[in-house]
């Protein structure tokens, strides 16, 4: 089970690696460009260093008994109706969310792959910019024996119609990602331990996957389980078909998991249940670079905060007063 996806991961993992630690550059190469667009994902190699990542894994530990495991019906293995003994495990995965949330000097490292200067660029090229936070992040941890998660995502659904809310589109040279992970990386990842895999160009497939490729019964030989280092971020459309092997390695998986949308696109709803806007507004410290990540989704020109390409926070472009006193004679408000 692991030397398949270990052996396809060889060559084209390696060419998929983003540009190494250092690269200061302001905006996405045109070699990421394509191998983005060619493969559906895209790794970018020690965003974050040692001693950071060292620091998380501490607020990690602190608040693991917060933690809950998916077992019994929430088990991942056979998720979405997929049946297979394949990714079975003799344990589930254990989840961990609030991050944004904690005390100082626990919280800082999660809050910046919101705006962090390597990651924006990647944000604004497949995304636009305006960009949001889509869902709230969370921390997924595996033991050895951890079950896998069933393939999901994709381009087309079971039914073969297109899983419009997750597609992915390149026009004229700008790509656009209804909803993008981003997964940042908290230990190491060597081939053949299990965790995140992914079946590269299937973003742009024009079939239903197949139930035995989604069990991971078939076609092993095009799953890639990509090597991975801590401080290493992941990216990847979620219309590419993907999922996680069990986990055979000694050492546990840490990885959290954003997702992230264009700025008057929504997947999520926390944003209307008191989530995102209101956790914006009362989490502590916060800057406004980041809460502008967390607006709801809303077109830029209607007084989008937005970041540049550096991470920091654009002038706001205001729309025109006398737009916004019509609107409200109209409709009672600022904006339509």
């Amino acid at each position: 089970m692991r030397s398949a996806a270990s052996r396809r991961a060889t060559g084209l993992v390696r060419r998929a690696l983003s540009t190494q630690s250092g690269s200061s550059s302001s905006s996405v190469s045109a070699t990421d460009r394509y191998l983005f667009d060619l493969n559906g994902f895209l790794v970018i190699k020690k965003v974050f260093n040692a001693s950071e990542v060292d620091a998380a894994n501490l607020a990690v530990n602190a608040h693991l008994h917060e933690q809950h495991e998916r077992w019994g019906k929430l088990k991942v293995a056979n998720a979405y109706g997929v049946r297979g003994n394949t990714l079975t495990g003799t344990k589930g995965r254990f989840d961990l969310a609030g991050m944004l949330g904690w005390a100082e000097g626990e919280r800082e490292l999660f809050r910046r792959v919101m705006t962090h200067e390597r990651l924006v660029p990647y944000y604004h090229a497949f995304l636009g910019a305006g960009y949001r936070l889509d869902h709230l992040p969370f921390l997924i941890r595996m033991e050895r024996g951890s079950e896998g998660h069933a393939f999901h995502g994709g381009a087309v659904q079971p039914n073969g119609s297109p899983a419009w809310p997750l597609s992915y589109h390149c026009s004229q040279g700008e790509i656009r990602c209804s909803l993008l992970a981003v997964a940042l990386q908290l230990s190491d990842t060597r081939a053949g331990d299990g965790g995140f895999c992914i079946v590269p160009g299937s973003h742009k497939a024009a079939f239903a996957c197949p139930e035995r490729i989604l069990a991971y019964e078939e076609a092993r030989e095009t799953v890639v389980q990509p090597v991975l280092s801590k401080g290493d971020v992941v990216l990847f459309t979620e219309a590419a078909t993907h999922g996680t092997l069990p986990w055979v390695s000694d050492v546990e998986r840490r990885t959290v998991i954003y997702r992230f949308s264009p700025a008057g696109s929504a997947y999520g709803r926390s944003y209307l249940e008191g989530g995102l806007q209101g956790m914006a507004a009362d989490l502590d410290g916060l800057t406004d670079a980041e809460a502008a990540v967390m607006q709801p989704p809303f077109h830029p020109r209607l007084d989008r905060a937005k970041l540049a390409e550096d991470g920091t926070l654009e002038p706001t472009k205001s729309r025109e007063d006398y737009k916004k006193e019509f609107d409200k004679k109209v409709f009672g408000k600022n904006y339509f």
